[in-house]
């Protein structure tokens, strides 16, 4: 039996899936324990993850995974995924600056400091009231080919909504604002099942990793654009697994990394069936969240994406 899907077709999921990095930047006042002066240190970016999306609405939707935006110490440390509170834009705005600082005033620590050591340190700054953020804002910076100039200016999205750990909708919803026109991959909440081939967009590190020890620097446009056009793996449906709480997962064996998070999971018409949301190392072992969590999230927020309307002829 075929089927008519009612949604236009973006011409290439590449062009489409996007590079995500939320960051944080502002402003904060930094006490040298060593002489008792204080500093105001100026956050211009600092980047705190990153992972992959998809513009899924041509005036500039983009869907991907909560924990992609949400708060990542929690998601590393205990496994949470929640929005970051302003307490929370403030500790990373605090760690940037103490980090700025020890730049230029200690650069001797810096060679040797690694992230948990930075945390420790930032941890006993804010105990000794020795660092205090004074303007804070959460950034999330948007790359892909369908924002032709952002390899060097990223555009930028604001966080719509997102799921949580409470809830098992690991998705979030972002928005770039004045946008139209865009390349958008249409939603198809259809019936899963094992054993069909799928397609993964996304930026994994080890695509970063090729230009690493490369010299970008001056690079022509194509190298930049190249950089940020999303790779395709493929694989198959490996297994549906529901969770104790009834939100339904399915396996892939498609080759994924920690970069891919948040990317679009395609069928052979290059539909969106769902949402990348965990990897391994150990390859073969790849989970997906399927579509209509998607779809839920956008109808909460007054966001028409369809999600598939069928009929049979």
């Amino acid at each position: 039996m075929a089927y008519i899907v009612y949604h236009p077709t973006a011409t290439s999921p590449q062009n489409a899936t996007v590079f995500i990095v939320s960051a944080v930047s502002g402003a904060a006042q930094v006490t040298d324990p060593t002489d008792n002066k204080t500093y105001d240190v100026t956050v211009d970016y600092y980047g705190i993850s990153a992972g992959s999306g998809f513009i899924i609405t041509s005036d500039g939707y983009i869907a991907t995974a909560a924990h992609v935006v949400g708060d990542p110490w929690e998601i590393t440390n205990n496994g949470v995924i929640r929005k970051m509170t302003d307490d929370d834009l403030k500790y990373y705005v605090d760690k940037a600056a103490i980090y700025i600082f020890l730049q230029k005033a200690h650069p001797e620590m810096i060679s040797s400091l690694n992230e948990s050591q930075l945390d420790t340190l930032t941890n006993q700054f804010m105990a000794a009231g020795a660092v205090k953020a004074t303007n804070y804002t959460h950034n999330i910076y948007i790359r892909g080919p369908a924002f032709p100039e952002s390899a060097s200016n990223p555009v930028e999205a604001q966080l719509v909504d997102m799921g949580n750990s409470d809830t098992e909708m690991d998705v979030a919803l972002l928005k770039v604002n004045k946008a139209s026109r865009l390349p958008y991959l249409p939603i198809n909440n259809q019936q899963i099942t094992v054993g069909e081939n799928v397609r993964i967009y996304g930026y994994p590190t080890e695509q970063f990793a090729f230009y690493g020890d490369m010299d970008t620097e001056g690079g022509s446009k194509e190298l930049w654009n190249s950089i940020y056009t999303a790779s395709l793996t493929s694989g198959i449906v490996s297994a549906e697994r529901p969770s104790s709480k009834g939100t339904t997962y399915y396996q892939t064996d498609a080759a994924v990394d920690s970069g891919s998070s948040g990317g679009p999971v395609c069928n052979s018409n290059n539909q969106v069936i769902g949402i990348l949301v965990q990897g391994f190392e150990k390859q073969g072992f790849n989970f997906f969240l399927p579509s209509k969590y998607i779809t839920e999230l956008c109808n909460e927020n007054g966001v028409n994406v369809g999600g598939g309307s069928f009929l049979p002829f």
